[in-house]
């Protein structure tokens, strides 16, 4: 279920974007699935249509929709090799800020600390 933070100090396209991929990620959404039109989004979830449309773009130049003139916007299917090299990129990234984390003075419980937070605050979601 696609859904945005009104609250949230986070952009909210970005905060559609990752609540789509998320959904993409986990099942929610299958491949060629079409997505509800920028103007059913944009009333349920009472966002700027522009914002909407910022999102659907950005999916879709990441890879993760694609759209369908005058039809609207599905799902793409994911390729598991292109999904797997964005994760050990993303995780080679998470290391060396663990690592930068480590020489400012931050512990293991910090950063613990940290990722508890997150969950938590994902989980609310």
């Amino acid at each position: 279920m696609i859904q945005v933070d009104l609250k949230s100090r986070v952009p909210l396209y970005l905060q559609l974007m990752q609540s789509i991929k998320t959904d993409i990620i986990n099942g929610n959404l299958q491949a060629d699935e079409k997505l509800p039109s920028v103007r059913e989004l944009s009333a349920d979830l009472i966002i700027n249509p522009n914002t909407i449309q910022k999102a659907f773009r950005a999916l879709e130049q990441e890879g993760f929709l694609y759209s369908l003139p005058g039809k609207g916007n599905y799902v793409m299917k994911l390729d598991a090799a292109k999904l797997k090299e964005q994760q050990e990129r993303i995780l080679k990234e998470i290391v060396n800020l663990i690592k930068k984390a480590y020489h400012l003075g931050l512990t293991k419980t910090d950063i613990c600390n940290y990722l508890e937070w997150i969950e938590k605050e994902e989980s609310n979601d």
